[in-house]
């Protein structure tokens, strides 16, 4: 199967006749990421169930890019703490460097559960690393090249 890849997007100004099949506005339906004149690159997840160890929120190829900013929610599903926050991270082939910038704990400590930003091989890393309990992550992250 190839991949699903669309070249344009279709968009509308909602009347009868206003479509325009943008060239510069491509989805990628296999790993949901949306492109916009081929400098934005966009993508949310939804992971579920991330248990103690290190575990991939987002991958970037270090070449598609020149830093990030990642919006996200989690949440200890084991006792309904949770914060929100932005890891922002910026990086070249040899090294990356990143912060992570969030709300005050809500229903309890979130320290089980810390973000951490590696190159391995060709790839930038957002890794979550879980101490304890089960953890839901939401996040949307804009990739700037």
């Amino acid at each position: 199967m190839t991949n699903p890849s669309l070249t344009r997007v279709l968009t509308s100004d909602g009347t009868a006749h206003g479509a325009i099949a943008e060239s510069g506005f491509t989805y990628d339906s296999t790993n949901k990421v949306v492109r916009v004149q081929g400098t934005e690159y966009m993508q949310s997840v939804n992971l579920s169930g991330l248990g103690v160890g290190t575990n991939l929120v987002q991958k970037i190829t270090v070449t598609s890019g020149t830093s990030t900013v990642m919006d996200y929610y989690i949440v200890d599903t084991t006792n309904g703490s949770a914060r929100s926050g932005q890891v922002m991270v910026v990086w070249d082939a040899s090294g990356v460097q990143y912060t992570d910038l969030s709300t005050p704990d809500l229903n309890g400590p979130t320290t089980a559960f810390v973000f951490q930003a590696v190159i391995s091989g060709s790839f930038m890393q957002i890794e979550g690393v879980v101490s304890a309990g089960t953890w839901d992550v939401k996040a949307a992250t804009r990739v700037v090249f």
